[in-house]
């Protein structure tokens, strides 16, 4: 997955990924990345790349668009939501145990505007194959 920022933003996107759900940092070929348990990378690269389709400022929120949000697995949600609220990350939609018929969830936006969605229990939908 890319991201594509203001050159000025990469590195405090990058810091913020990290602290706030964990990633592991790195740098590959000029462009900044974090890695998750069961996600490559997050490539956090410059706007104005002859890859990129936003502009110097920035890219456009991600809610209601073909990449609506990015989800993540977290195994002790509610205590997780406690600690981002601790630490000033909004929640835009409260942890919730009864939102989804079979799934614990809550949501958050990121500074650049990426809706995030933070899920418990979606490990038991995963294929039984090794």
């Amino acid at each position: 997955m890319h991201f594509f920022v203001a050159v000025s933003a990469r590195k405090d996107m990058q810091a913020w990924y990290v602290n706030t759900v964990a990633g592991e940092p790195s740098e590959r070929k000029g462009q900044y990345i974090v890695s998750f348990h069961g996600v490559k990378f997050l490539r956090i690269g410059p706007c104005g790349s002859e890859y990129s389709a936003c502009s110097a400022t920035g890219s456009a929120p991600t809610k209601g668009r073909a990449l609506d949000h990015i989800g993540f697995e977290v195994k002790i949600q509610a205590a997780f939501c406690k600690e981002l609220e601790a630490a000033d990350v909004k929640l835009a939609e409260p942890y919730s145990k009864f939102r989804h018929k079979s799934v614990a969830n809550a949501e958050l936006t990121d500074y650049w505007g990426t809706s995030i969605e933070l899920a418990a229990g979606l490990n038991r939908f995963r294929s039984k194959q090794t």
